[in-house]
C-alpha cells in the first residue's frame, strides 16, 4: 500500500473513533492498521483496532488472533487464552489458534502443557511452512524456559523448511547471540540466502554474526545487503554505520546515519552517531550541529555532553567548554575520559588546582589507560610538582613495566626532581636495553640533549667497542 494512501486511511479511522462512528475501511486495511501500531509498540491502540475490526467483521478470526497476539507481547497471556477458545469455536481446526494457544501457555508457566500441545499438532502437521510455524512456536515456549541451544535447533529446523520465515530469522538472530554460535550462524545463513537472496533479516544475521566473528569487510556488505533489500530496516542502517565508524571509515558511516535520518524518525543516537561521523572527518561546526540535536532529544546523555565539550574545545571556547564537560560528570563521574578532558581545559586557563583534581581523578579510575597517568604526570611536572610526578608514575609502574613511555617518563621525572645520580645509573639501563628508543626520553625532556653527561654516558654505552 502506497505510504500517503495508508497515512490518509490511518487518519480517517482516528478520526472515526474519536467521533464515535463506525470506520469504512475493508479488512485488509484493518491489517495493516494493526500492524503500524504494533511496529510502534502502540499496544492499547493495535488493541483497540482489532476489537474494531472484529465488531465489523465477526466471521473472522484474524483480527481476534492479532488481539491475542498482543495480549501476549503485553503479558496478558491469561486473557489471551479466554480469546482464544473465542475463537477456537468459530474455527475449531485452525492451526494458528493452537500456536498462540501454546504461547500464551507458556507466559503462564504452563510450559509442559504448551509441549504436549505441539507434539501433537506435529503428528498431523504435512511439512513445509505449517512445520515451520510449529518449530518456531516450540522454540518460542524452549526460549521462556531459557533452553536456547534447544531453541537455536528448533529455528534452524523451521528455516530448512522455509528459508525466508520471518520470525524464525527474527528469534534466530537472537538465539545466536546468546548462545554464541556464530560459526555455525554463518554457513546456516549463507545457505538460507542461496534460497531466498532477498530475505533481509537472513543478511542482517549474517552481518552480526561475521561482526562477532571479527570478518568486520563481510559485515558491513551484510548489513548494506540488508537495508538494500529493505529500505525500511532501521537497525541495520544504524549497525552498518557503528561497525564502519569502528573501522575508521567515518564517510561510509556517515552515509548510512544520514540514509537512517532521511528515511526515518529522528532519533537522539543517529543524531550522535552523525555528529561522531563529523567530528572524526574534522567538521567541528557540523558536529555541534548534530550533537545540539541529539542533546535536545536526550538532554541527560552524557556522552552527547562530551562530545559538545570537545566541539567547543576544538573551536577554543574553553568556558563552554569546561561547563560541557562539568554536566557530562556530573551524570557520570566514573568516566576518566571527561575527567582528563575538563582537566586539560582547566589547565589550559591557568585553573591548576582544579586541574590536578580531575588529572588525579582520572588516572585513579582507570589505572590501566597509560595516557591517563602519563598526561597527569606531565601536568605534575609542568607546575613544578616533580616528587609529586615521580610518586605517580611509580604508582603505575608495575602494571605498565613494559611500557617504554614510562620507562623513559621516570628517568625524565628523576631528573627533573633533582635525583640526577638515580637517573642516569636508571639512564644507563634503559639505553643499553633499548638504545634505539632515547627518542622517548627527549619528548619528555626536551633539555636533555644539550647535558654533556648525558649525552657522553649514552655515547660511551651505545659505542662499547671504543671504550676497549
Amino acid at each position: 500500500m502506497n505510504t500517503n494512501n495508508f497515512h490518509s486511511i490511518l487518519q480517517e479511522f482516528e478520526e472515526a473513533l474519536a467521533d464515535g462512528r463506525a470506520f469504512e475501511g475493508s479488512a485488509a486495511e484493518f491489517i495493516e492498521i494493526i500492524a503500524y501500531y504494533q511496529k510502534d509498540n502502540y499496544h492499547a491502540q493495535a488493541i483497540e483496532a482489532a476489537e474494531e475490526a472484529s465488531r465489523i467483521f465477526p466471521g473472522l478470526i484474524e483480527f481476534a488472533l492479532a488481539k491475542a497476539r498482543i495480549l501476549i507481547e503485553t503479558n496478558q497471556a491469561a486473557l489471551a487464552l479466554h480469546l482464544l477458545d473465542e475463537a477456537e469455536r468459530k474455527a475449531p481446526d485452525a492451526l494458528d489458534i493452537d500456536l498462540l494457544r501454546a504461547r500464551a501457555l507458556a507466559c503462564t508457566n504452563r510450559t509442559e502443557e504448551a509441549l504436549a500441545l505441539l507434539e501433537i499438532l506435529k503428528t498431523a502437521a504435512s511439512g513445509g511452512s505449517e512445520w515451520a510455524h510449529i518449530c518456531v512456536a516450540e522454540a518460542y515456549v524452549r526460549e521462556s524456559m531459557q533452553e536456547y541451544e534447544r531453541a537455536f535447533f528448533l529455528l534452524r529446523e523451521a528455516l530448512m523448511e522455509s528459508p525466508a520465515h520471518q520470525e524464525a530469522l527474527e528469534r534466530m538472530g537472537a538465539c545466536v547471540d546468546i548462545t554464541r554460535r556464530y560459526e555455525e550462524s554463518v554457513p546456516l545463513h549463507e545457505s538460507l540466502l542461496e534460497t531466498a537472496p532477498f530475505a533481509s533479516q537472513a543478511w542482517y544475521n549474517l552481518g552480526q554474526a561475521r561482526a562477532a566473528l571479527g570478518h568486520y569487510d563481510a559485515a558491513v556488505q551484510a548489513f548494506e545487503y540488508a537495508f538494500l533489500t529493505r529500505e525500511d530496516f532501521e537497525v541495520a542502517y544504524i549497525d552498518c554505520g557503528e561497525l564502519c565508524l569502528q573501522l575508521g571509515r567515518p564517510a561510509q558511516a556517515l552515509q548510512c546515519f544520514l540514509d537512517a535520518l532521511e528515511r526515518f524518525e529522528p532519533q537522539a543516537e543517529t543524531c550522535y552517531h552523525i555528529g561522531c561521523c563529523h567530528e572524526t572527518l574534522g567538521n567541528l561546526a557540523q558536529a555541534f550541529i548534530f550533537y545540539s540535536k541529539a542533546l535536545a532529544m536526550d538532554p541527560f546523555d552524557d556522552e552527547t555532553l562530551y562530545r559538545i565539550g570537545r566541539c567547543h574545545a576544538g573551536a577554543g571556547r574553553w568556558k563552554k567548554a569546561a561547563l560541557s564537560f562539568r554536566k557530562a560528570i556530573d551524570l557520570d563521574d566514573q568516566r576518566e575520559e571527561y575527567h582528563l578532558a575538563l582537566a586539560e581545559v582547566l589547565q589550559s586557563n591557568g585553573q591548576h588546582a582544579r586541574a590536578a583534581r580531575h588529572y588525579a581523578m582520572a588516572a585513579r579510575l582507570a589505572p590501566e589507560n597509560e595516557d591517563c597517568t602519563l598526561q597527569y604526570v606531565r601536568f605534575l611536572m609542568h607546575t613544578g610538582q616533580t616528587d609529586l610526578a615521580v610518586a605517580a608514575i611509580d604508582k603505575a609502574a608495575p602494571i605498565h613495566e613494559d611500557n617504554p613511555r614510562f620507562q623513559w617518563g621516570r628517568i625524565a621525572c628523576l631528573f627533573q626532581a633533582g635525583r640526577r645520580a638515580e637517573a642516569l645509573y636508571r639512564l644507563g639501563e634503559a639505553v643499553e636495553a633499548c638504545p634505539g628508543e632515547v627518542s622517548l626520553l627527549w619528548e619528555w625532556a626536551p633539555e636533555l640533549p644539550a647535558d654533556a653527561e648525558v649525552q657522553r654516558l649514552i655515547y660511551d654505552i651505545s659505542n662499547p667497542g671504543i671504550l676497549a
